[in-house]
């Protein structure tokens, strides 16, 4: 697992496809459901944020997670997987999502 920053995954999502990488950054957005979460993130490399979707059950601390608010600083596990039919090409699917 690679920790990257923003802007390499924006200049080559493909280097990354299915891949576990770890990202750091700030949240531009949280939102959520009752069952899964979108967080818009952006570390400062690029002015592009990426999407991250956290799941219940499958991230543990979804509750917490859940009530982040804008600004908060975040480390990030996920996978990267590309979304053709979204506004977004590619997005990252949160195993592990911690407040730094």
């Amino acid at each position: 697992m690679k920790e990257v920053e923003l802007k390499e995954l924006f200049a080559s999502p493909q280097k990354f496809l299915n891949e576990e990488v770890v990202i750091r950054g700030w949240v531009r957005t949280n939102r959520d459901s009752n069952r899964l979460g979108f967080i818009e993130l952006n570390d400062g490399t690029t002015f592009k944020s990426v999407q991250i979707v956290y799941e219940k059950g499958i991230v543990e601390n979804f509750e917490e997670i859940s009530k982040v608010p804008i600004a908060a600083a975040l480390k990030a596990k996920g996978t990267l997987i590309m979304t053709p039919e979204s506004k977004q090409a590619f997005e990252i699917n949160a195993r592990e999502i911690n407040v730094e």
